[in-house]
């Protein structure tokens, strides 16, 4: 179960850096901000399988 919440907390982490990119981005709209939403949204697609596999084990 402790995976499980390591992996709620990255996820969480991973969201708060998203929302401070796209605001960020707001305000300067760059190729480089672009690409790094992109990045980490393709990231917090990998850790939220990550951690719906992780769950699953313990259904």
């Amino acid at each position: 179960m402790q995976d499980f919440y390591e992996k709620l907390r990255e996820l969480q982490g991973a969201w708060i850096e998203l929302k401070y990119l796209l605001s960020s981005y707001e305000k300067n709209k760059t190729e480089d901000i672009r690409e790094q939403i992109y990045n980490k949204s393709e990231n917090i697609w990998r850790i939220s399988l990550e951690t719906l596999f992780v769950a699953e084990k313990f259904i």
